[in-house]
């Protein structure tokens, strides 16, 4: 049966990531608008699409679009500071500097930066650990830079209620008023794009982290939050809650379905995001994980939707690749 179509592309390898693994090589793909329609064995889907426009990409190969689980678009200015530096030696010579200083036209540039080098990875999903800023119009200029650069993004709203008070700035919400601004952001935005993002599991108190799980619940909103990214994670959860971080979460109620735990270790292509303990959580029950609806990192379809899809080049892109 003939099909019309936008667009047809042949490659080297179509990576198709359904359930069976297939990958078609040479393969092919046909889409009209926002979807796919046709993918399989180059020579037959050739044979019976009609196109509007073809690539034809013999050194590249075609793959669902990456989604990046993780990541803090912003600090794309700080790229090769501190490249040398321990995590925590980093925030305290970089980070915790130069955020007071961020505004819009800083996130702005830094996300396009971000949503450019996403593109240029065969990334199309980005998930932006927005931290807390007082300047709370920078967090719209995240996607406003998708919007210009394209892409999609999910804002993670940086949420914190336990700093020293040094480290509070003028005029800076508390936890009251930063839940306030999400439930903006989720209202404006939707659920699919903003999320909630406390900061760390030692950076919360026992009622604020709490006071975040009782806001997703009411607003069916999903919840990102760094956990053992390094062993003084787990050693202050110890130090300040008698626990390490992941029971410690079970304990208070927060864990569920809805609460993915990032860690810059670990990273997939699965949405939404899933996770394991990571190497610093120490002995836990091996049916927690399971029981908060948490599995293992693995590398999963980006969108049961069949996303539009990426070409890249085994080496580097092509002229067309860049163009998709």
């Amino acid at each position: 049966m003939a099909l019309n179509a936008d667009l047809l592309v042949t490659a080297a390898s179509v990576v198709t990531v359904d359930p069976s693994n297939m990958i078609y090589s040479p393969g092919a793909i046909a889409v009209e608008g926002a979807r796919i329609v046709a993918v399989g064995p180059a020579e037959a889907i050739v044979g019976q699409v009609t196109a509007a426009r073809r690539i034809d990409a013999p050194r590249s190969f075609v793959f669902p679009g990456l989604i990046n689980t993780h990541n803090h678009l912003w600090q794309t200015l700080l790229k090769g500071l501190g490249d040398d530096m321990g995590l925590i030696a980093w925030i305290e010579a970089t980070l915790r500097p130069t955020m007071p200083l961020l505004d819009d036209d800083l996130c702005y540039l830094g996300a396009c930066v971000g949503a450019l080098e996403a593109a240029r990875s065969g990334c199309t999903t980005t998930l932006d650990f927005m931290h807390h800023i007082p300047c709370t119009s920078a967090y719209e200029q995240i996607f406003r830079a998708f919007d210009d650069v394209g892409g999609n993004v999910v804002l993670g709203r940086a949420l914190r209620d336990q700093l020293p008070s040094a480290q509070v700035a003028p005029g800076d919400l508390n936890l009251d008023g930063q839940i306030q601004h999400t439930r903006e952001l989720f209202m404006k935005y939707g659920r699919d794009r903003v999320w909630l993002a406390p900061g760390t599991v030692w950076g919360m108190t026992k009622a604020g982290l709490r006071r975040v799980r009782e806001v997703a619940n009411e607003l069916d909103a999903l919840i990102t939050i760094h956990l053992n990214e390094v062993a003084f994670d787990s050693e202050e959860a110890m130090r300040r809650f008698g626990m390490r971080s992941l029971p410690f979460l079970e304990s208070i109620g927060f864990l569920g379905t809805a609460t993915p735990p990032c860690s810059r270790r670990r990273r997939c292509s699965g949405w939404p995001p899933s996770a394991a303990p990571t190497p610093w959580a120490g002995p836990i029950s091996d049916s927690l994980p399971q029981a908060c609806g948490l599995t293992s990192l693995s590398s999963t379809p980006a969108s049961p939707n069949r996303p539009r899809p990426t070409i890249r080049s085994r080496r580097w892109s092509t002229p067309a690749a860049r163009r998709m």
